[in-house]
């Protein structure tokens, strides 16, 4: 969910790849680092291996939850701009075009955040 969350809400070829490779690394990164946290010592329980866990997966939620609350506000600036500015989001055939122009997501006037 949280790979299409990223492909979903980032506008332009390079900074969708970059993005996308960077989660990639840092995925990578916690899988490498994920089954240190369990000590043979500690079995058949794994305390320190389950709390990391459960700590995680708390702060996993909480940035998805951030994440939505910071999408919507990033909706609402680009809807009074847009208002501000006269742009048409009903356009359909300027914003089809906009999308052929490689523009990010904060260059596009028509790109919406999803969460």
């Amino acid at each position: 969910m949280i790979m299409s969350l990223i492909t979903a809400n980032t506008g332009g070829s390079t900074k969708r790849t970059v993005t996308n490779a960077l989660f990639f690394v840092s995925y990578c990164v916690g899988n490498i680092i994920g089954p240190f946290s369990f000590r043979s010592s500690e079995a058949p329980v794994y305390r320190s291996g389950i709390v990391a866990m459960l700590t995680a997966y708390c702060v996993e939620v909480v940035a998805l939850l951030a994440f939505a609350f910071y999408m919507a506000l990033l909706n609402k600036k680009k809807d009074a701009l847009c208002a501000e500015t006269g742009v048409d989001i009903g356009d359909r055939t300027t914003r089809d075009l906009t999308g052929f122009r490689d523009l990010t997501d904060k260059e596009n006037p028509y790109f919406r955040y999803t969460y």
